[in-house]
């Protein structure tokens, strides 16, 4: 579908699509696509196609603190948070916080400078306001926002989001 879409679009430039930057999802997507360009244009001169993580890499904008780091920076916030989650050790906890700050930075790093959106969007999610759930909620979201601080836009998915912001200033 892609490669006829892209055959269609750029017919006029045809046999040369040297000038497009294609990004895909995953760099197994790549040879299936190039077969279907020739496949579809006849012989070309390929555009250039990447992983989104490749191309974001190329920008290599910002150092990104490794997983351990990361989960180390999280147990220290733990530590000076100790009433967030009583008779947890820390160390585990950063372990399982850990994906899961990093699945919230990538997806709605937003919620991380707002704590009553934050709160919102889990009661939406819970159908109800749970005493519980706001408590757990709000040391969530106040561990959260120190991680982020913490790591100062170095963790894996803040500093990916950002290569990927600072590659993509690069294109025409």
């Amino acid at each position: 579908w892609a490669a006829g879409t892209l055959a269609q679009a750029y017919r006029p430039q045809l046999p040369d699509l040297s000038s497009l930057t294609l990004l895909l999802p995953a760099a197994a997507q790549i040879p299936r696509l190039r077969r279907q360009l020739t496949q579809h244009c006849g012989p070309i001169l390929g555009p250039s196609i990447s992983p989104l993580a490749g191309f974001a890499a190329q920008a290599k904008s910002v150092s990104t603190l490794s997983s351990l780091d990361c989960k180390l920076i999280l147990t220290e916030a733990l530590r000076a948070h100790p009433g967030a989650f009583p008779d947890q050790d820390p160390a585990t906890l950063a372990e399982a916080l850990f994906s899961l700050f990093e699945e919230l930075s990538a997806n709605t790093p937003d919620l991380a400078q707002d704590e009553a959106r934050f709160l919102a969007r889990i009661e939406r999610g819970y159908g109800a306001q749970l005493a519980q759930a706001s408590s757990e909620a709000k040391a969530i979201h106040l561990l959260w926002s120190a991680y982020l601080r913490d790591t100062a836009g170095r963790s894996p998915a803040v500093a990916y989001t950002q290569q990927l912001r600072d590659a993509l200033t690069t294109l025409k």
